[in-house]
């Protein structure tokens, strides 16, 4: 009878052991054992809110709209670039640095002919003067103003192939000797220079160090001085840096530099003075062209930067600092009497005045002035 007692007992024991078993391996969430081929629940990754898979479309790509976009030339401060830690912001600062646009280009009109610019060593093209464009009959068949050439294509496909790879630098450097070349349609000169535009802007104006290494500030370095090593002015560096405080820079600073001096190119048939740097376009500017020196053709060097000039004319004598002096504000002194200068009267710009030299508008005044180096060459010519 014991032994029937106690095998119920062990019988009982062991189907309660067993349900408690059964009961802990069904648990939701408990791992499968080993060898028992479960599978673990797969994680799903959510990518960022505002980010697109697709490919956003390069700066420099030129957009099939006829009409041209604003270049984007960044040396002011953007919100994502670390702010100048010695700045202090003030309501009577001086503007963000306006680099050289394109201020008479006609955007609305699709045939437009951007002015031509300085015709440097450029690359051989078919002149539209003498190549018969496709479907057309007889030797004296001539190209549309707005018609793009497979060769001209075949070099802007090649150039952002170039753009795709990061060669900003290499790519300005290979265009700039295109820009004002007559043999280009005006169709072919509106893309080039809109693509010349927003690399100037990105290579030579902006903080991306595309020219040269960044310049790390040692302990005693004053702004001059690293200017002066690169043979700019320092007004640049500053503008582009986004430095308000240029006698206190802080040791271990990044700064985009770039090696000088710009020059400039005054055409004075188109009323334009374009800049260049190291062969690379650096932007244009609309002039007016004064008569007090009748002979203006030739090369010469800037001498002297003023804040200011006295002029001495047929209209009478004005101070420097006299509202109604022609010269404008400030006076960028070439060779003999000749100089660039502002104006009083921006009805001046993109025709002859009857006083001064090469004259430009107050904003763009001071930007040249701040380019251009005592020593930068100044060629002009018709």
């Amino acid at each position: 009878m014991n032994s029937l007692k106690t095998a119920v007992v062990v019988t009982v024991l062991l189907g309660v052991m067993y349900g408690v078993y059964t009961t802990l391996t069904s648990q939701p969430g408990a791992p499968p054992p080993d060898g028992s081929g479960g599978q673990w629940p797969s994680l799903s990754v959510r990518m960022p809110a505002g980010v697109s898979k697709d490919k956003e479309k390069a700066p420099w790509e030129v957009s099939d709209s006829k009409t041209a976009s604003a270049p984007s030339w960044p040396p002011g401060r953007r919100a994502a670039e670390p702010a100048d830690s010695t700045a202090q912001a003030s309501p009577s600062s001086k503007a963000p640095f306006t680099p050289p646009a394109n201020p008479f280009a006609k955007t609305s009109e699709k045939t437009a002919t951007p002015p031509e610019g300085p015709r440097f060593n450029t690359p051989s093209l078919p002149s539209p003067s003498n190549r018969t464009p496709q479907g057309a009959e007889g030797p004296t068949a001539r190209l549309t103003p707005s018609e793009i050439r497979p060769e001209f294509t075949a070099m802007m496909d090649t150039a952002r192939r170039k753009l795709d790879a990061g060669e900003l630098a290499e790519v300005l450097l290979e265009l700039s000797p295109l820009y004002g070349n007559p043999d280009l349609t005006p169709e072919e000169s509106r893309q080039l220079t809109e693509l010349l535009d927003q690399l100037a802007g990105t290579v030579i104006y902006s903080r991306q160090h595309l020219l040269e290494a960044p310049y790390v500030v040692r302990p005693g370095d004053t702004l001059e001085q690293i200017a002066a090593a690169y043979d700019v002015p320092w007004q640049l560096l500053a503008k582009i840096n986004g430095i308000r405080s240029p006698g206190n820079l802080a040791p271990g600073r990044q700064l985009k530099v770039l090696r000088g001096p710009f020059e400039a190119t005054v055409c004075l048939d188109r009323y334009e003075l374009v800049l260049s740097v190291g062969g690379r376009y650096a932007g244009r500017f609309p002039i007016g062209v004064g008569r007090d020196q009748p002979q203006l053709e030739g090369t010469y060097t800037v001498r002297e930067k003023l804040p200011g000039r006295p002029y001495h004319g047929r209209d009478g004598e004005f101070a420097a600092e006299d509202p109604r002096n022609p010269l404008g504000r400030l006076w960028i002194g070439l060779d003999g009497p000749v100089g660039i200068h502002g104006t009083d009267d921006p009805e001046n710009i993109r025709r002859t005045t009857p006083h001064g030299n090469i004259c430009l508008r107050d904003r763009d005044i001071e930007d040249v002035y701040d380019i251009l180096s005592c020593g930068s060459r100044v060629t002009i010519r018709r």
